[in-house]
């Protein structure tokens, strides 16, 4: 699944994932990229229109699939088995009308959706592929699933419940949505994100499921461990000890740091915060500033959350203005200009 990026970086990203599986899609692997909540249909869209460019060998060979359709796979000139492909829920990707009163009216129209389309392509693929073993593979939450969730998934109350459609008929359900791996049945389980999406998952591995199926129904599974993005959260009391703390980290390239700065009353925040982006290379900024000369010291969150446009300047302005004598009259004339640029609120 892709997540969505800048346009520069998902350039990036679709170059080197190119890179990496064109030897392999040559000698005839074929890849399905299935839609998440996190996907925007544009870059599906891009991305199939690329891939009709390149002829219909390739496009067999690998499928950007953000609707739900049925992926035949072939193996010796044959239709080895098919998966029943179901995107994460919304209306445009299930067709469903724009008009739905409230929100748990989509809520349940798009589980009902969900629900209908595993069906109708289930006896579809029994139709036209008869005893070719049949997969599925889903981005969505199941119904009375116990599964846990971290600061960057959709919360419990605002997600789309699927009903446990008769899934014992897959012979391998493969599932997306939740971040954290859940076995549900040995034939039926959420591998889990690739990698950590935030600080609530810095402690947890991250591991790819290889599902064999053999010719005879026969199921092996194997969970390859991934080597996920370090996390930590670091906290400093002198400006000295900034440097030290980079350099004991295992792999500062890679380490994503949470940083917070404690500082004292005469400390300049300008030259900790300079030290600071000089030292980690990753830094998740704007770094938690705690003064322990203020009563009420912001809390540090651990939170990988893209700031809005006004949060950005507000973080920008307190960084360059932390000793400014007319710090507060200027903040405030920033706020005026955000409300007139209707930037507000933020």
């Amino acid at each position: 699944m892709l997540e969505a990026q800048r346009p520069e970086r998902l350039a990036t990203i679709v170059s080197r994932l190119a890179e990496l599986l064109a030897p392999s899609v040559e000698r005839g692997m074929q890849c399905l990229f299935l839609a998440g909540n996190h996907d925007s249909a544009h870059t599906f869209e891009l991305l199939r229109g690329v891939q009709r460019l390149l002829g219909e060998r390739h496009a067999a060979r690998v499928r950007f699939v953000s609707e739900p359709a049925l992926v035949p796979l072939a193996a010796g000139g044959r239709t080895a088995a098919a998966v029943v492909a179901l995107p994460y829920p919304t209306a445009a990707a299930y067709g469903l009308p724009g008009d739905l009163r409230t929100v748990q009216d989509k809520r349940a129209a798009l589980s009902d959706a969900v629900a209908d389309a595993g069906e109708l392509l289930s006896a579809r693929a029994e139709r036209e592929h008869p005893g070719v073993p049949l997969l599925m593979a889903g981005h969505f939450l199941l119904r009375h699933v116990d599964a846990p969730t971290g600061l960057r998934e959709v919360p419990e109350l605002e997600d789309v419940h699927v009903e446990g459609a008769p899934l014992e008929r897959f012979a391998y359900v493969a599932l997306g949505h939740v971040h954290q791996p859940l076995v549900l049945a040995e034939r039926i389980r959420y591998s889990g994100a690739l990698d950590r999406v935030d600080f609530a998952e810095a402690g947890e591995p991250r591991h790819a499921v290889l599902a064999e199926l053999a010719r005879d129904g026969g199921l092996t599974l194997e969970e390859l461990p991934l080597d996920a993005t370090p996390m930590v959260r670091v906290e400093v009391g002198a400006l000295s000890e900034i440097a030290r703390r980079a350099r004991a980290l295992e792999e500062p390239e890679r380490t994503i740091v949470k940083l917070e700065l404690r500082l004292e009353r005469t400390d300049v925040a300008s030259l900790w915060l300079a030290q600071a982006r000089q030292s980690f290379p990753r830094l998740f900024a704007p770094p938690d500033i705690f003064r322990l000369d203020e009563p009420d010291p912001p809390v540090l969150t651990g939170a990988i959350e893209p700031l809005s446009a006004p949060a950005t300047v507000r973080a920008f302005l307190a960084d360059q203005l932390a000793d400014d004598p007319d710090r507060a009259t200027l903040l405030a004339l920033a706020e005026q200009l955000l409300g007139e640029e209707g930037l507000l609120p933020g």
